[in-house]
Parts: C-alpha cells; sequence; structure tokens
C-alpha cells in the first residue's frame, strides 16, 4: 500500500516543496532589491562617515542601538577635522526579511563612506565592512551624533 502524496510517517517523507516538511526545501530568498538613497558625493579631501541614527536632527541625531536596522543613515562629510556637510537619509535596507546586514554594508560602500560609527555589529556585516576596507568605530547609543565624532577625534571640538 502507496502513501498518497504529502501523508506518511518518518524521515523524507512529508510534503516537499517549499516550507514542505522534514528534509524538505526552501526557496532561496537572495538579496531583496533596495532603493539606494540619494546623496551628492563628498568634497575632495574629505572623510565621509556613516552612522545609525534614530531622528532627522543632523548633527545632532541620537546614535542608534542597531547597525542594519536602523530607520535612518548619517552620511558626515569631515574635511580638515571639521564638519562640511551632514546628510541624513532612511535606511533602505530597513526592514529587509535577512541579510540586512551585508546589505547595509553594501548601502555603506555605495555611499562612499570610508568609516562606519556602530555601537553593535553583528559578524556578517562586520566582516563585510571589513572586506570593503571600511573602518567601524564604536560608540554608545543614545549618544548626539556630534559628540560622538568628537570623541573618536574625527571632528574638533
Amino acid at each position: 500500500m502507496a502513501w498518497p502524496q504529502g501523508g506518511g510517517y518518518g524521515r523524507g517523507r512529508g510534503r516537499m516543496g517549499p516550507g514542505g516538511g522534514r528534509g524538505g526545501w526552501r526557496w532561496s530568498q537572495g538579496i531583496q532589491p533596495f532603493q539606494q538613497p540619494s546623496v551628492p558625493p563628498p568634497p575632495p579631501n574629505a572623510l565621509r562617515v556613516c552612522a545609525p541614527v534614530l531622528d532627522n536632527m543632523g548633527a545632532n541625531s541620537t546614535i542608534a542601538q542597531m547597525l542594519a536596522r536602523t530607520p535612518m543613515i548619517a552620511v558626515v562629510d569631515i574635511v580638515q577635522s571639521r564638519l562640511a556637510a551632514v546628510y541624513v537619509v532612511p535606511n533602505p535596507v530597513a526592514s529587509m526579511r535577512g541579510g540586512a546586514g551585508p546589505a547595509f554594508a553594501q548601502v555603506v560602500s555605495q555611499l562612499m563612506c570610508r568609516a562606519v560609527i556602530a555601537p553593535l555589529t553583528g559578524p556578517r556585516v562586520l566582516s563585510a565592512l571589513q572586506g570593503m576596507g571600511i573602518a567601524v568605530y564604536n560608540a554608545p547609543p543614545g549618544a548626539r551624533l556630534v559628540d560622538v565624532l568628537r570623541s573618536l577625534g574625527l571632528v574638533l571640538g
């Protein structure tokens, strides 16, 4: 007697296909496309730094606790230890189902940032950022962006 398709007991039996029972295979999620934020290129001889922030208050924005899932990204241009420009843009990968860390690293790279300020970094996003040659600085969550830049010595007080 044969069991009908999708029935039965034991390993490997049951419904096969996307999300199927034990031993079933799943569709590959892949990287979902996202809209790249629009920011002008950095000025010559500028250090561009990205930071996860909670609000759009320019240099006074608050550092977020999460890196890749933050609602906004602050893009800071520093020329000769002075703030040249601060852009706060929405994070296009904040609501991704999976793989937000490496996708965030790709966004930061496309924004031409050479450094990232982050309170916490996961191993995948950290290795992706380091592989792209992007420096990672630690900062306490809840601090003001300008205060963190000063404490790191990137901006003069």
